[in-house]
């Protein structure tokens, strides 16, 4: 019996550092890379990382020249030469232009249509013009939770029954909560056990931590003792953020501690 042949885009989960949508793809690839029954096919730009899942009877990889413009025409051209896919799934908003198969795309958020000011330029362009593009051509649309089924619809007029909702699932392993409290942890950034505020994400605009900085205040005021852990990378349009943490009467309380991998 013929098995389902399933292409995917590997480029969001083939990256060193994975946050957001990288870290989805890549948690995805690992569970179904253990599937059977279904032939995978997945594409990619750079050279593989390490910790991809290996190849195997149904697990393959296809490395597909570099270019400027692989999107929207090197995979294209790749996939119209190659034996064809039955479905081919794009994990973050753009899928490419042509890919010969019934496309299914997954959009984690349209905050770009309601904050536009948030976005540097660039990405700016590419998440409305190509996230649309996307969903226009798709046969099926994922989104990520309710809300942004219903932005769909209403901004891009995406019919309800073309939409599945697929909520983000977690890791137990990662977030368990543990009694076993790594010690070097506390003392790199001179915190207590439960004594502290934890905000993890990407420092960017859209993740509200000026506010948060500002609520912090309020709550030192207020006698609270801990300490405020930003934990995440610098992202696009920063500098604002990174100017109220510095200026804030809390600052000296407050810690960046930059990326952080899993195992911290």
């Amino acid at each position: 019996m013929k098995r389902l042949r399933l292409g995917i885009d590997a480029n969001e989960a083939n990256v060193r550092t994975r946050v957001g949508t990288g870290q989805y793809a890549y948690q995805l690839l690992l569970h179904w890379s253990k599937v059977e029954g279904l032939d995978f096919h997945l594409y990619h730009r750079d050279p593989l990382q390490g910790d991809m899942p290996p190849e195997s009877d149904h697990w393959h990889y296809h490395q597909v020249a570099p270019s400027r413009a692989w999107l929207r025409f090197g995979l294209p051209l790749y996939l119209a030469t190659h034996p064809r896919n039955d479905v081919f799934w794009s994990p973050a908003h753009y899928a490419p232009l042509y890919s010969g198969a019934a496309s299914v795309v997954t959009i984690h958020d349209l905050a770009y249509e309601y904050f536009p000011d948030l976005f540097l330029p660039s990405d700016l362009y590419k998440l409305k013009n190509w996230s649309r593009s996307a969903v226009k051509h798709s046969a099926k649309v994922i989104a990520v939770s309710q809300a942004t089924r219903h932005d769909l619809v209403q901004l891009y007029d995406v019919p309800e029954d073309k939409i599945t909702v697929v909520h983000n699932g977690y890791d137990s392993d990662i977030f368990n909560l543990s009694p076993k409290i790594n010690p070097s942890l506390l003392v790199n950034w001179n915190l207590k056990i439960e004594n502290y505020i934890l905000f993890l994400g990407t420092i960017q605009p859209r993740k509200n931590a000026i506010k948060l900085v500002q609520a912090f205040h309020l709550l030192k005021l207020a006698g609270y003792t801990g300490k405020l852990v930003i934990a995440g990378g610098i992202g696009w349009l920063a500098d604002d953020t990174l100017s109220v943490i510095k200026d804030s009467p809390e600052h000296q309380d407050i810690v960046l501690t930059g990326y952080v991998s899993d195992e911290a």
